[in-house]
């Protein structure tokens, strides 16, 4: 029966997982052809942190995840694991890429945030990573289910007076599919991928969620 219920658990975890990534970024940041690198949050889901048996100990799933979250994404480094309501999460830190997309110049990162003409603001996987992800999910009974944010900070160099938001959430839980916003009203503002951007993201490998108004018409 013990056996049983760990085998149980372990399918748990591995089936519809919930990933949060989140980072913070500078518009500035965006601006820049010299690569830039900033750090994100990246959380897995477990069913629990702690042993059963001996709460002083790790999980079976902590320690699985721990060993296998750095074969997906490379330079991942294990913060903590903690509880929050009644769920609880593996916390890394991985490396994000910034600046200006560029065909001579690719990104170092797994991950990277980017400007490119009328895209002011978008986010990248390398293909690498997209088919570790992969290749991670074909041993899973589900696909891993991301939930990625991006809160972009206002800097010093202006942003254009009008902008287009594009398949986000913006401050958690405002639903833009095409939206327009004037980013001078605000110091930042923070954009959840929808469902349909996470997918796009993970089928072309970059998605654009914040547009000068011409990149609809172009």
């Amino acid at each position: 029966m013990k056996k049983y219920l760990i085998v149980a658990m372990a399918t748990l975890l591995l089936s519809g997982c919930k990933v949060d990534i989140k980072t913070s970024v500078n518009s500035d940041d965006l601006l820049v052809t010299d690569h830039k690198t900033i750090m994100a949050d990246l959380n897995f889901e477990v069913a629990s942190c702690s042993s059963s048996e001996d709460s002083r100990q790790e999980s079976d799933e902590l320690i699985k995840i721990k060993a296998k979250v750095p074969s997906i994404f490379h330079d991942a480094q294990y913060v903590e694991c903690y509880r929050k309501s009644f769920d609880s999460f593996a916390h890394f830190k991985v490396p994000v890429s910034v600046g200006v997309r560029q065909k001579n110049a690719p990104f170092k990162g797994d991950l990277f945030l980017f400007s490119d003409g009328n895209i002011v603001a978008g986010i990248g996987a390398k293909r690498e990573l997209i088919s570790r992800i992969k290749t991670a999910e074909a041993d899973m009974p589900d696909k891993l289910n991301f939930n990625i944010t991006v809160d972009v900070k206002k800097g010093s160099q202006p942003l254009p007076p009008a902008v287009t938001l594009l398949g986000v959430y913006v401050q958690k839980d405002t639903p833009a599919l095409v939206a327009n916003v004037d980013f001078s009203k605000y110091d930042d503002l923070e954009f959840r991928l929808s469902d349909v951007s996470v997918d796009a993201l993970m089928k072309y490998g970059t998605v654009p969620f914040l547009v000068k108004p011409e990149f609809l018409t172009d």
